[in-house]
Formats: structure tokens, sequence, C-alpha cells
């Protein structure tokens, strides 16, 4: 069991590093935006890749890895959205516009290749009660990922430069989280 704990624990950090640049973006695109509202979109993007990787592990087929890289468009149109309503002189961001859950839970989705493609073999060698106690930790890790980009969101120097310059950073991170979706 300690194995188990001690695999899923990395395999999370290694799949969801890139996690915490997004939500720290999310957290400082709209401070109006109720944290609990980002923390429920990332928990649904993470239930709908972990569910996607144990049925994928136990033999169901849902998607074929070669539309995997297809995810980058999400960010791509969420930049894309986000350019038209900064060219609009609108005071909507992507994040606001869905409340925070949705948009969030896009993007973990969009971003999850890596972790579809780490999970799958996981589970693949777990038994039922080494999955749960994975489930267990991916949940409780989620929360933790939450609250540290929550934090750096909050740090003076960040929330001054995301705040200043948001226009420009936040649809060229999206669009460089597309390309390297993409790519990868």
């Amino acid at each position: 069991m300690l194995e188990a704990v001690i695999t899923s624990f990395f395999a999370f950090i290694s799949t969801n590093i890139d996690d915490i640049l997004i939500l720290t973006f999310i957290f400082t695109a709209d401070s109006n935006i109720k944290t609990h509202r980002i923390i429920l979109g990332k928990y649904l993007g993470m239930a709908v890749l972990t569910a996607f990787s144990i049925l994928s592990a136990m033999g169901l087929r849902l998607l074929d890895e070669r539309f995997l890289p297809y995810l980058g468009i999400v960010p791509i149109i969420l930049a894309v959205k986000e350019i038209i309503s900064n060219l609009r002189n609108k005071d909507e961001d992507i994040v606001k516009a869905e409340g925070g859950i949705f948009s969030t839970a896009l993007l973990t989705i969009a971003s999850g290749a890596d972790n579809i493609g780490v999970y799958v073999p996981l589970f693949t060698g777990f038994n039922t009660a080494e999955t749960l106690i994975c489930i267990i930790i991916f949940a409780v890790m989620t929360l933790l990922w939450c609250l540290l980009a929550k934090s750096l969101a909050s740090l003076p120097k960040i929330k001054e430069l995301l705040g200043k310059y948001k226009s420009i950073i936040v649809p060229l991170v999206y669009i460089i989280l597309g390309i390297y979706i993409f790519i990868k």
C-alpha cells in the first residue's frame, strides 16, 4: 500500500506541474471569482481525467490517443475569446464568464494528455484498493495545488504584474499551452 501512496503522489505531481501556472493565472484573472468555484472546476477536470484513465485501464477505449493533441485547441479558443473581449474593451474575461468552474475544468482537461498517459498504465497496475488510495491522494493533492496557486496569485509582485499585463499574458499563456499540447 505504501508503494501505491508514493507512486500516486509522484504521478500527480509530475503530471500537474503545469497546472500551478494555469491555476495561478485563473486566480489572478479576476479576483471577484470565488475561490471555491475555481477549486470545483479543478476537481471536475481532475475527475474527468481520472475516470477516463480508469475506464481506459479497464480496457474501454473511449478515445483514440491520436486525438489527444487536439485538446490543445481548447486553450487556444479561450485565448481568442479573451483577445476579442479585450479588443471590445469589455471587462469580461473567460474565467469570469463561466464563473470559474467550467473554464477551469476545460483547461484542466485540455492540459491533461500527460495525465492520461501516466494514469492509464498506473491504474492498469493497481488493484481496487490501490486505485481508491490513488483517487484519495489525487483529491487531496488537487486541493493542495489549488491552495498553492491561490497563494502564488496573492503575492503582491505576481498580482501586480498579472493585473497590469493580464490582457496580454493570459491569452499568450493559453496560446502557448495550446501549442504545447499539440506538440506534446
